[in-house]
């Protein structure tokens, strides 16, 4: 607590300083400034980084990194590197393939019986049928604007910029399903 009063009070000083300073440039300002002052004077009115945001955004840095990763089995780490593998894995784990069990595959098929008996046969037909171009169109005008839609970064504008070059490649890949 002491040593961030200490550390507050020299950055107080500091600017008092840089106050002092710029004020004095100021009054002792031909017509026209030199470059020098004028480089000067932004350097200190802020145009350039200042120390005191530099060391803020460096103590923000470091509060914002992993110290200790708790495990699912209740487990904690504490090497950044042990940190990096776990993370690694679990990412790993989570977007690769997995084959379905028999289990989750007659899940599935139960839950789309009990979906099979509660829609209408107009609303099954609607759903086997592929969308049409203009319900394409249609989603692609919902999706908010500059937002990503998938992994590849494309934002609605751009696919939207592009839509009638595109338009067959997505009704074709939908035709592959």
């Amino acid at each position: 607590m002491k040593t961030l009063q200490r550390e507050q009070r020299a950055q107080i000083s500091e600017i008092n300083e840089l106050g002092a300073k710029l004020k004095k440039l100021h009054e002792n300002l031909p017509t026209e400034p030199t470059p020098e002052q004028l480089a000067e004077i932004l350097e200190i009115e802020g145009d350039a980084p200042t120390k005191y945001f530099f060391k803020l955004h460096q103590k923000q840095i470091v509060q914002h990194q992993f110290s200790k990763f708790k495990l699912p089995d209740g487990s904690e780490m504490t090497c950044k590197t042990e940190i990096t593998k776990e993370a690694a894995r679990f990412f790993a784990a989570l977007y690769s393939s997995e084959n379905r069990t028999t289990e989750s595959s007659r899940d599935i098929q139960l839950s789309n019986a009990r979906l099979h008996n509660k829609i209408t046969p107009a609303q099954r037909t609607m759903l086997e049928e592929l969308p049409s171009s203009r319900e394409l169109q249609d989603i692609l005008h919902s999706f908010p604007k500059r937002k990503a839609l998938g992994v590849d970064g494309a934002n609605a504008e751009a696919l939207q910029a592009v839509w009638d070059f595109t338009e067959q490649c997505y009704y074709q890949v939908l035709n592959q399903f």
